[in-house]
């Protein structure tokens, strides 16, 4: 099995790419396989990752095999979408559409307080769910999550900032459309991406298979890893 986990634009060490919009994703994602020699493969996304995923399985068809989006944040553009959502992500979905300048003073926050990875990840852990607090006690999970997250941020929150305008927006595809196989996981205890969005999405999509967890939170597939890369064919 080979893993390929591009960093979108503005995010890690990949160079913003201003005004960019979800459905601009795929054409990186085909010019990377093409660069690859790759003709099909599955596609996975986490959390902020699962409109990227949906968004190939929908432009990629004759590329994509299979996409499984686990946590993904769902379609927010319609009433009460983030009704059950941590009010730290309401804030920042709605500065970085209405308010870019204090979008990247809020991220910039973020990143002064990683420069204490424990306390900040301790501050964080006590807004979760219990399931998501027992997986960020495991020493495992905490630093990876610990290192994605300064990765993410290392150079510029530009990608970030992106990321949010983009998840406050309209995705610009209809996941009506979508003719790929589709794998959806979601902890039912998510207030990260409130499980009513993963439903929505899930019954918009023709043919999507879920797997939702009443006692999980928004960490839940990290505990799934090899039942998700079975549901991929893998």
């Amino acid at each position: 099995m080979r893993v390929i986990a591009p960093d979108r634009p503005g995010c890690g060490k990949s160079q913003p790419k201003p005004g960019r919009a979800l459905v601009d994703w795929p054409d990186d994602v085909r010019a990377l396989a093409d660069s690859l020699a790759i003709d099909r493969f599955s596609i996975a996304g986490i959390s902020g990752g699962g409109p990227y995923a949906a968004v190939c399985a929908w432009a990629l068809p004759e590329r994509v095999s299979g996409a499984a989006i686990l946590s993904g944040i769902g379609p927010t553009d319609h009433p009460g979408a983030t009704r059950d959502m941590l009010w730290t992500n309401r804030l920042s979905l709605w500065l970085a559409r209405h308010a870019p300048p204090l979008a990247r003073a809020l991220l910039g926050l973020t990143r002064s307080q990683l420069r204490n990875p424990e306390r900040a990840l301790t501050r964080m852990a006590s807004t979760l769910p219990a399931p998501d607090r027992a997986i960020l006690a495991q020493p495992l999970h905490r630093d990876r999550l610990i290192a994605e997250f300064r990765e993410a941020i290392s150079s510029t929150t530009e990608g970030a900032i992106a990321d949010l305008r983009i998840f406050a927006s309209p995705w610009g595809f209809a996941p009506e459309e979508i003719r790929v196989p589709v794998h959806m996981w979601h902890g039912e205890l998510d207030r990260n991406s409130p499980i009513a969005l993963a439903r929505r999405l899930a019954a918009a999509i023709p043919g999507c298979r879920t797997t939702f967890a009443p006692d999980g939170g928004h960490l839940f597939p990290l505990l799934h890893l090899d039942e998700v890369l079975k549901s991929l064919g893998l």
